[in-house]
């Protein structure tokens, strides 16, 4: 894969986490740290989206209007007279 050559500054710390994340799992390059970290992100940001597709797709349940008004903090029995 052809690769753009790019320049930018990170912080001593964060070279120093990638330094050591690079020695722990045996990756040659500080580029190698940085591809698999931004894989990571976009598969977890895929999950995430995949997930929420999922909950639009269920079917909500139908809202009971008391179990709703107690949710919000209504002071309303069901016996109550303003119910």
């Amino acid at each position: 894969m052809a690769a753009d050559k790019t320049q930018f500054a990170l912080s001593k710390a964060t070279l120093v986490a990638i330094e050591q994340y690079k020695r722990e799992h045996g990756l040659k390059r500080r580029e190698d740290v940085i591809e698999l970290a931004i894989a990571l992100l976009l598969e977890s940001q895929r999950e995430s989206d995949a997930e929420d597709a999922t909950e639009e797709e269920e079917i909500e349940e139908p809202v009971d209007e008391f179990d709703a008004a107690l949710e919000f903090g209504h002071d309303v029995g069901r016996d109550d007279d303003r119910w």
